[in-house]
Formats: C-alpha cells, structure tokens, sequence
C-alpha cells in the first residue's frame, strides 16, 4: 500500500468502518481523541529544561510534543491529500498552541483541572469506539491491524465521511468502496462460518 495513495489509505479504514452508528461515534469521538491527546502531550517538553530557556521569549511555551504531533499531522494529510490538509491544518497547529498556553497556566488558574478534563475526556471516547466496534461494526478496530496507520488516518478519515455526508467529493468514497467491497465480503463470510 502506498503511503501517499488516500485512496488506498481510505480503503485501508473504511473496511473496518462499514456500520453507519459506528460511523457515527468515529465522527463523534474520534477528533476528542486527537485534540485530548494534543493536550495532554503539550505537558512534554521536546528538549531538556536547560535547554528551554536559550529559546527566544515564548517559543519555548510551544516547544512540546502536542505541538510537534500537530506539525506531523498536518504535513502528512497535506502530502495525502493537500485540499483537506490545508482546511485542517490551521485548526490542528491553533489547537495544539492554544493547548499549551492551557497547559502553562499557574496551578491557581486551574491548569491541573484542564488535564483532568482531558484525560477523562480522552478515555471516555476510547470506550465509546470499542463500543461502536463491539456492538455495531462486530470487528475489531483497525488500530489492531496497524496502530499507527489507524491513528493517523483516523482523523482524515472522519472529515472525509463528513464532506461525503454533505455532497463533497463523493467520488472518492465511490472509487473506495470498490476497493473495500471484497474485503468486506470476505471479512463477513469468516464470520458467518
């Protein structure tokens, strides 16, 4: 499978995403998860902190792994797919900022409370996909077959079923769902055995 090819990426996601209620709870929790998870990873220094403070004033507030995993995620889905990398990656890079400034505030403004938030945030959207698998999809999540496919793709893959929901590039999803077809087919005939 190549990298770059969305459409192959897609494909990769969609077979395991069949169930219009799993669906549903994917575009529910699923940017919870990404945007919890920049939080609580702007509490991690890139460098040492010695090494933060030779920084020019501010940028070492930024210098943190939330901020990082929002560049990464950003220059991935613009290489996969450059349309809806460029609409998200404002949204992505200001949260990740936004979540550090959170993250830096003195313990009296309740930087604690902001984590807390987060972190229970983050494990209730995890339950609720295990659910929508469990009970709806009846399949494992992707993430079992390929972890870090499934996370980095699963966020492109839910503004993609949203832009598909309002009319936009129904095209995509067509040439896609060719490709999962017989993956899906196959997948139910095991399960029927």
């Amino acid at each position: 499978m190549g990298i770059l090819n969305l459409e192959e990426q897609l494909a990769f996601y969609r077979a395991y995403h069949s169930n219009s209620k799993n669906v549903a709870i994917h575009i529910v929790f699923i940017p919870i998860i990404l945007l919890t998870t920049f939080h609580l990873a702007t509490n991690y220094a890139l460098v040492p902190a010695a090494w933060l403070q030779s920084l020019p004033a501010g940028l070492s507030l930024y210098a943190n792994y939330g901020v990082l995993m929002a560049l990464i995620y950003s220059g991935f889905y613009i290489l996969l797919d450059p349309f809806f990398g460029v609409m998200v990656t404002p949204g992505l890079v200001y949260a990740s900022v936004y979540f550090s400034q959170l993250t830096h505030l003195p313990s009296s403004l309740g930087a604690k409370n902001y984590n807390n938030l987060a972190a229970t945030l983050w494990v209730v959207s995890w339950l609720f996909q295990f659910i929508g698998h469990g009970v709806y999809e009846g399949r494992a999540p992707a993430l079992l077959d390929n972890l870090a496919q499934a996370l980095l793709l699963a966020p492109l893959f839910v503004v993609f079923e949203v832009a598909d929901f309002l009319g936009f590039r129904k095209g995509v999803f067509e040439r896609v769902d060719e490709i999962v077809k017989p993956k899906l087919e196959e997948f139910r005939q095991k399960k029927n055995k």
